[in-house]
């Protein structure tokens, strides 16, 4: 990973890296969100990969510091074991981040016990316009809810 980090750095034309299903590890993970936000990027996937919380949180402290120069706007974290305190600490850091209009986080250990919270941080961040929390321990009345905040 550090190899392909050291590459993205230079990069100024790829727009989209798909690094899903390569058994990307928390510590080969960091090499690529310290220069993730920096890159020309638009759509970054990790998914399914061993992250947890850390890492993802890493990626939104990384995506916030540089979030001026930053131009992700999609996202794909699914089944890559984040849980409530990863998902919470994305969202409240990456708040004010406006660049951010697709995030998918299906399939992760994201529970019933923070949907309140979930939808409220949701509700205000407007540009959001996709997040898919599907196979994640939610109930169907807030998915619903993300349904009907969506349909905006």
């Amino acid at each position: 990973m550090k190899i392909l980090a050291e590459a993205l750095e230079e990069n100024i034309v790829l727009e989209e890296l798909d690094i899903s299903l390569n058994e990307v590890t928390p510590v080969g993970s960091a090499y690529i969100a310290e220069v993730i936000p920096r890159t020309g990027l638009k759509y970054f996937n990790i998914s399914k990969n061993f992250l947890g919380d850390e890492a993802f949180q890493l990626y939104a402290d990384k995506i916030a510091e540089f979030g001026d120069v930053s131009r992700l706007s999609k996202l794909d974290f699914s089944s890559c074991r984040i849980g409530d305190e990863g998902i919470l600490y994305f969202l409240k850091t990456l708040s004010e981040y406006n660049n951010l209009s697709s995030l998918r986080i299906a399939d992760n250990f994201i529970s019933e016990k923070i949907e309140k919270v979930l939808i409220e941080i949701i509700e205000l961040n407007k540009n959001l316009l996709e997040f898919k929390v599907e196979g994640n321990r939610i109930s169907l009345s807030c998915l619903s809810r993300y349904f009907e905040i969506f349909s905006r």
